[in-house]
């Protein structure tokens, strides 16, 4: 039979360690094994990326080292982390991934956490658990038959059909490593493309090469490119362009948008999970929010060793409380609940630093929307500071106005999402 890299992995992850998993992470067993199938798939393309030219070399002693360090034996230990922040096999792992994904880490955890319906942190987890698997599984393989960097090389490409077969329906694998055009491959695309630009100067040679390869799959399985030299162009953006959609990408994923309009007062309410509590660092008391809340999920970033500052796009979330009177920059009384949660967030968080954008539908004129959405995310911004939020630590408020929907303008309930104020981390 021949070798298939994907069930040797799997085999390496029983069902028990994932329900073990399952119970310290908080998450459902579903979840993180719905999360393990688009983190397998996601470190094999890693691996396809770096595995022509310059890259192969590394890509050998890499795998070779898996199997060597006795983590295949202690995959369990990762879980929780494994000592990621503090020298522990966990920040091997950590580096492992680094040297696949590069600064598309954060984007490939926060894909695999939305496709899933888990947190990030969870989806951090999951995928530390993968890689080992998946690197110990080529490292063994590649240790047998005694493969040279060129050989490890053509062995991955023999496994691309079944690699790209893996990718679960509904994973947007290609749109985290900056291929939102594509979708997720092959009659899987998802539709939802990015407006956002991609920078993929990092590692031409192996970067590019893999998007040449996935368009070539999109067409034909067997065309293959080696590569190109050519670097694309930096986007001419400032750090202050806010996310675009799929949220996936810029901000902490809800895995789905569930709510409803309310139509009396013309607000989507959104359902916020089941209640968790959140104990802040630096002793700054606890949160009862809901698990897919705006708190929940700017905490998970924060305190996330693994999610990196966007600088281009942002790390933009959007509240899911904050509301405004119709037409107007007075803050609903209910709104004052999420702001003092936000509060004692920024109050835990010392180095972190933010910015509130305001958003609108596209109803009217363009440019009186931009001016509402300008009022409006000043006046949350000094609301938060009325509230006791230091100042040093929110930078100048902005409207986009009707830039950068998350829901359908053309329908009510995409309008009333669009409607809305969003918090960008900066720095933390």
């Amino acid at each position: 039979m021949p070798f298939n890299l994907i069930d040797a992995a799997k085999g390496l992850l029983p069902n028990d360690l994932l329900s073990k998993a399952a119970g310290s992470l908080g998450e459902s067993e579903s979840g993180i094994q719905k999360a393990l199938s688009g983190a397998i798939p996601s470190v094999l393309a890693g691996l396809l990326g770096q595995s022509s030219g310059s890259g192969a070399g590394g890509i050998l002693d890499m795998v070779k080292n898996a199997a060597g360090s006795g983590i295949l034996n202690n995959i369990g230990g990762l879980i929780g982390g494994g000592g990621a922040s503090s020298g522990g096999i966990g920040a091997t792992v950590m580096g492992w991934l680094r040297s696949l994904f590069g600064d598309k880490l954060n984007s490939i955890i926060n894909a695999i956490a939305g496709f899933a319906g888990i947190k990030t942190s969870s989806a951090s987890n999951v995928l530390s658990m993968a890689a080992p698997a998946v690197l110990g599984s080529v490292g063994q393989y590649a240790k047998e038959n005694n493969l040279s960097a060129s050989g490890l090389g053509s062995f991955l490409q023999s496994q691309k059909s079944s690699i790209l077969d893996a990718i679960p329906s509904g994973f947007n694998l290609a749109g985290a490593l900056g291929l939102s055009g594509l979708g997720d491959i092959g009659g899987k695309i998802s539709g939802v493309l990015s407006t956002a630009n991609e920078n993929v100067r990092r590692s031409s040679k192996g970067w590019l090469w893999l998007i040449i390869l996935l368009v070539a799959a999109l067409l034909i399985w067997l065309l293959t490119s080696k590569g190109c030299n050519k670097e694309a162009a930096a986007p001419a953006t400032t750090t202050d362009t806010p996310a675009a959609p799929p949220p996936a990408v810029a901000v902490t994923p809800v895995p789905e948008v569930k709510g409803k309009l309310d139509t009396t007062s013309g607000n989507f309410i959104y359902d916020l999970g089941e209640m968790i509590t959140i104990n802040l660092p630096n002793n700054g008391g606890e949160l009862k929010v809901g698990k897919w809340s705006t708190e929940a999920r700017l905490v998970d970033f924060l305190t996330n060793a693994s999610a990196t500052i966007d600088t281009v796009k942002g790390n933009w979330f959007d509240f899911t409380d904050v509301r405004f009177k119709t037409g107007g920059t007075t803050l609903t009384p209910e709104s004052s609940t999420q702001l003092k949660n936000l509060v004692k967030i920024v109050k835990a968080f010392p180095n972190a630093r933010f910015k509130i954008g305001g958003y609108t539908d596209n109803t009217g004129d363009p440019a009186k929307n931009r001016e509402l959405s300008q009022k409006r995310a000043e006046a949350v911004s000094a609301e938060i500071v009325k509230l006791g939020a230091s100042s040093s630590q929110l930078t100048k408020a902005e409207g986009y106005g009707d830039q950068y929907p998350v829901g359908d303008n053309s329908t009510p309930e995409g309008r009333a999402m669009n409607r809305r104020v969003s918090v960008n981390v900066k720095a933390k």
